[in-house]
């Protein structure tokens, strides 16, 4: 391990002063010289990772890149993993450093593709950053190939499951939950953070903060309306600015959890055989927006995404409307 540190670090220092050497080349020789010598490493030297210290200052212009608070949570969690493993200076970490952190986690905790290939993208972020702020040469992770993700079908949930749903709500504050989610297929972040000022009576409308603190316009239907007015009449006056609050004293704003679980209550009050949470919600509005006929630009200013593609795999995955439209203009 000594002596790939120190080969790692040669390498990365003739790189960066001189140009033309051949890093294969060089490699091969001091792994040739090196074997025939025992190398001990001079007390104190080298001993302290600097990867935390790279991490803390990564995460610091994530956050302002607008990235939200709990997208920094995620990537610290797994950035200090990673740097527990390798004990090492970021100008020595090696490709296969990363590969047999990366084959340790699999080992240990049995992790899916999709999981997998969510690691690796936080690594390669990491790295590239270093890389583009000149802390090291090159980023490890270039060699690193993508994993092989089966493309799963996003399901719905169907116009009759929601009816279900709908029937089985048993108060008017999980009714009017229920209606906001589909009306206006926020997040689960959005609503938790909605105030009752933000709403527009006149316009059928609310502001919400998504992802990076960037404000939208989403808007609610008469029926939503309608069970929006009746939650608020049971609400009560209380002082918390939120429009949903816990039923409980001291009624402050209800957290993501208990959102959750008031969704999941729902869906089993509704007897339905399937996993109910309040993305799936999103899913379903963007579904049926799009078999009902909202262009794909309006669907992703309304969902809030940065990226189309995000907004084209709800509509890629409706396996519904191909079986409709296959019949409709196919069957001849």
């Amino acid at each position: 391990m000594i002596t790939e540190d120190i080969i790692s670090d040669i390498l990365a220092q003739t790189t960066s002063q001189m140009s033309g050497i051949d890093q294969s080349a060089l490699r091969r020789i001091l792994e040739g010289t090196l074997l025939n010598y025992s190398i001990v490493q001079k007390e104190g030297y080298g001993a302290a990772s600097d990867v935390e210290e790279k991490i803390a200052k990564y995460l610091d212009c994530r956050k302002l890149d607008g990235i939200s608070e709990q997208t920094i949570l995620n990537y610290r969690y797994h950035l200090l993993r990673f740097s527990r493993y390798v004990q090492k200076r970021v100008s020595t970490i090696t490709t296969q450093d990363i590969r047999s952190y990366l084959s340790d986690l699999v080992k240990t905790n049995n992790l899916k593709n999709s999981t997998l290939e969510g690691e690796k993208s936080i690594l390669k972020s990491f790295f590239n950053w270093l890389e583009t702020e000149e802390y090291i040469v090159k980023s490890p992770t270039k060699k690193i190939r993508p994993t092989k993700c089966p493309k799963k079908v996003r399901g719905s949930l169907t116009l009759e499951e929601l009816e279900m749903m709908r029937d089985a709500c048993k108060t008017p504050r999980q009714r009017c939950m229920l209606e906001i989610f589909f009306s206006t297929g926020v997040r689960l972040s959005e609503l938790c953070q909605m105030n009752i000022s933000d709403l527009d009576w006149q316009n059928n409308s609310m502001k919400v903060v998504g992802k990076g603190d960037k404000e939208r316009i989403v808007y609610f239907s008469d029926k939503s309306r309608l069970h929006i007015k009746k939650y608020l009449a049971v609400r009560g006056s209380f002082e918390s600015p939120a429009l949903f609050i816990t039923s409980k004293s001291p009624h402050e704003r209800m957290g993501r959890k208990s959102v959750e679980n008031e969704i999941k209550a729902i869906a089993t009050a509704a007897n339905l055989d399937k996993n109910v949470f309040p993305h799936l919600l999103r899913h379903t509005m963007a579904t049926q927006g799009a078999r009902s006929g909202m262009s794909v630009t309006s669907l992703h200013s309304i969902l809030g995404h940065a990226k189309l593609d995000t907004t084209l795999v709800y509509i890629d995955s409706d396996q519904e409307t191909s079986a409709y439209e296959h019949h409709r203009y196919l069957n001849q």
